[in-house]
Order: structure tokens, then sequence, then C-alpha cells
């Protein structure tokens, strides 16, 4: 406070860029977690909630032993022909594929270690 009563107030500011998407997994506790596009079968194998297209909901377990090239899974109440069939699935560049004779059926894209969605289907745990 000045001899006449004013008082003087001192401001300084700076500016900081920040990654959006950084800065939210860091808030939800995913900093330094893979994003889909370099998550593993290991980092993917377990089980997941899928909505199937209509709405319905199911469950789909993703094993991580390979057979015959692809890993192995389950399903459980799945009624949309392209998880009903699916015998296998396997991971590269960021999208989930679900495999039934040979053929893919769904190639969800991995958004990161606990969410895929994409051919109709939302997958998530």
């Amino acid at each position: 406070m000045d001899a006449d009563g004013t008082i003087r107030t001192e401001t300084r500011s700076s500016s900081v860029s920040v990654d959006g998407n950084t800065f939210v997994g860091a808030l939800l506790g995913l900093a330094g977690t893979p994003t889909g596009a370099t998550a593993t079968p290991a980092q993917l194998a377990g089980t997941w909630r899928v909505q199937q297209p209509g709405g319905a909901q199911c469950q789909l377990m993703l094993f991580g032993q390979q057979f015959q090239g692809q890993y192995t899974l389950a399903k459980s109440g799945c009624t949309a022909p392209t998880l009903a069939n699916a015998r296998g699935w396997t991971v590269q560049g960021g999208t989930l594929s679900l495999v039934a004779f040979n053929e893919q059926t769904a190639n969800p894209r991995v958004q990161g270690l606990n969410r895929a969605d994409g051919s109709g289907f939302i997958i998530w745990r």
C-alpha cells in the first residue's frame, strides 16, 4: 500500500500448450497406456461386453491361446451372425478382427485397451 492509500497489485501470466488427448488420458489414469494401434493380444485378452446391432448385448471372451494362427474366443448370448459365427480373433494395426471359417467377419477399431467399435458393434470392458 502506498502512502496515499493506493493498493497496487502485480499480475503475471503464462501460457501452456497441452495435447488434449494426453491431458484427458492423464485425468482418467491412462497415462502411459498403449493406444489401440499398439495393443497386443495379451493386453486385449479377457472378457468384453458387446452391444450388437439393434441394441442387444452379449459377452465376448477373448483368450490369449493361439490355435491355427489365430487366438481363440468364446461367446455368450451373441446372436448377430458376425459374432455368432466367429471362431477366433487377431489384432493388427489397431483393428480387432473376428474370424469365422478363415474369413474376417467383423473388424472393430481398437480405441484403447478397454474399448473397440465399428462393424456395427461397440465393445467395452
